[in-house]
């Protein structure tokens, strides 16, 4: 069984780049990619995403941070994942 990371990212933008980011997240990433929620607010994206070592993680993070427009990324690394059964 082959294991992976899943993590999310909360980027802090600049308002004006939010469409340029987006286009660059579904291009240039789309194999890491899991979801980025319809959820739209001035300043920030929110993203989830997968792949098979803290080094992939790195080097999304690098390309995340070096995109115009971008202040800050923050990360998020699942360690639990609990599944719960109603009734």
């Amino acid at each position: 069984m082959k294991w992976y990371i899943e993590f999310a990212v909360v980027i802090n933008i600049q308002a004006s780049y939010h469409q340029n980011i987006i286009e660059k997240l579904y291009s240039q990433l789309q194999e890491y990619l899991l979801i980025v929620p319809d959820i739209y607010q001035k300043g920030v994206i929110f993203a989830v995403f997968l792949c098979a070592n803290i080094p992939t993680v790195d080097s999304i993070l690098e390309r995340l941070e070096s995109y115009d427009g971008v202040n800050k990324v923050e990360v998020f690394i699942t360690t639990c994942l609990r599944h719960t059964k109603d009734g």
